[in-house]
């Protein structure tokens, strides 16, 4: 057999920097791994290009009975690191190798605490995986620091809480001396953190620990309860506004408050709860200038939209681009919201900073009904331009909406808008292709010779686009 040749040279390197004996131990080949340790030219703790031994790779891979040979070999290094400064023992308990890690804990000399590069430990890594008894086995095992912080500040119990490993969670919490308020390099606690990823059991387990802060906040002025705000998650909300030193209106960096989110995503619940604190401020405006109210309208939440009426909230409020509640309403076509803040007397026609108006930016998305509503409410002006120009009836042209076109042209509306270019509507509809709205605009009287500042007609639109059906309606009329 070659392996046992004199003449054959054992410690050939492959591209990797393997030997013969770290690709059998890396592949699981215990026949060839012992053979080769009978080998006097072997070297059992030769190092590949990321510093891994046979040992190390055995152990990485889960291979058992390899990793017993090797053990048992003379000169054999249990604490080798790679150049990721994990040792044999580290992956074992990364990869979750339970009898691996059970040989190699049991190993005269094993280093049980080691640091990863990144600081990680194997019970840090045990801990993110969810492998309990090894967690619990390395918990009574003299040297290892529970609360061994890894270079983001992250601890094992940090980790469990992230992977939501409830098992490992319970068994930190019961170690004598966890640290139950570590805080990571971004501020986050455990607590932070289980709230931050919705993990609502978690959440209430670690509030129920005497001495946890159940407000802390992170590097970006996060809280627990702004987190549950942002999940919606109702009983864990109460659990923390029974805790007088839970600040239920605390900012983050970014101005979002938890009445914000609550808002925004439509909870309810979650909302009346906020507002019956009467410390919670309903006006309150994020980093773009948006209050609670706008949020909920922008996003149809009716109930939300009256519960923040009835606070009493100003509903003219303007973001940073101008934008009313009703402007995002209309925006997204909600028909139930537009016509309750219409009702509580808004102005129907409010500018933004660009000139659109709620008709404008509804005509511009075809919303027929939310359309009617605002041309039914005094003082709406259906004919007024935006910053380019634009009146409701281009964009209804434009966009093809002939049900919306046909409600303006009924008010009257002017029927040849031009735009800043001097592009009409049945220049529009023409270019798009729209042959109903084109139909329309004809038979309403409007010019089909109309040109813009480049001298383009609705008909060389038509031609130069390829709508034949509508550029021979134009040729028809022309004639």
């Amino acid at each position: 057999m070659l392996l046992t040749a004199e003449n054959i040279h054992s410690e050939v390197r492959n591209s990797r920097g393997e030997s013969a004996l770290s690709v059998a131990g890396e592949l699981g080949h215990a026949a060839i791994v012992k053979i080769l340790l009978t080998r006097e030219d072997v070297n059992p703790n030769s190092k590949d290009i990321e510093g891994g031994t046979p040992l190390w790779w055995a152990a990485r891979n889960g291979h058992g009975t390899v990793v017993g040979l090797l053990l048992a070999a003379e000169n054999v290094d249990p604490n080798s690191k790679g150049v990721d400064g994990y040792t044999s023992l580290s992956w074992a308990a990364r990869n979750g190798h339970q009898e691996v890690f059970n040989t190699l804990l049991t190993t005269d000399g094993v280093n049980p605490d080691p640091r990863g590069a990144d600081g990680r430990t194997p019970l840090s890594l045990a801990a993110e995986t969810g492998q309990e008894a090894m967690v619990k086995t390395l918990l009574t095992t003299k040297g290892v620091d529970p609360n061994s912080s890894d270079s983001n500040g992250r601890t094992p119990i940090w980790w469990a809480t992230q992977n939501r490993n409830e098992a490992v969670v319970e068994a930190l919490l019961a170690t004598e001396n966890i640290n139950l308020e570590p805080k990571a390099s971004d501020g986050e606690t455990p607590l932070n953190c289980a709230a931050r990823n919705g993990h609502k059991g978690l959440v209430q387990k670690l509030l129920a620990i005497n001495g946890v802060n159940p407000d802390p906040t992170d590097s970006r002025g996060r809280t627990p309860l702004w987190w549950e705000a942002y999940h919606g998650h109702e009983e864990t909300i109460k659990e923390l506004l029974t805790v007088k030193s839970v600040n239920p209106d605390s900012p983050s960096s970014d101005w979002q408050t938890p009445l914000l989110h609550a808002a925004e995503y439509g909870y309810e619940t979650i909302v009346k709860l906020l507002l019956a604190t009467k410390v919670v401020n309903p006006e309150f405006q994020n980093s773009y200038g948006e209050t609670p109210l706008l949020l909920a309208a922008q996003n149809g939440h009716e109930i939300v939209v009256k519960l923040l009426l009835e606070e009493g909230v100003n509903p003219k409020s303007r973001d940073s681009n101008g934008e009313v509640p009703l402007w995002r309403a209309a925006q997204n076509g909600h028909e139930a919201v537009v016509k309750l803040l219409l009702e509580r007397g808004v102005n129907p026609d409010p500018q933004a900073s660009d000139r659109e108006t709620p008709l404008l930016i509804t005509a511009q998305n075809g919303y027929e009904t939310v359309t009617k509503l605002l041309l039914a409410a005094e003082g709406v002006n259906p004919d007024f331009k935006n910053s380019r120009g634009e009146a409701p009836l281009w964009w209804e042209a434009r966009n093809g909406h002939e049900a919306v076109a046909k409600l303006l042209l009924a008010m009257g509306v002017h029927q040849d808008p031009e735009n800043c270019d001097g592009q009409t509507p049945l220049s529009c509809a023409a270019e798009c292709g729209h042959e109903a709205v084109v139909k329309l605009l004809l038979a309403n009287g409007v010019n089909p010779n109309s040109q813009d500042s480049s001298g383009a007609t609705p008909l060389s639109f038509a031609e130069q686009n390829g709508h034949e059906a509508v550029a021979k309606l134009l040729r028809e009329e022309i004639v």
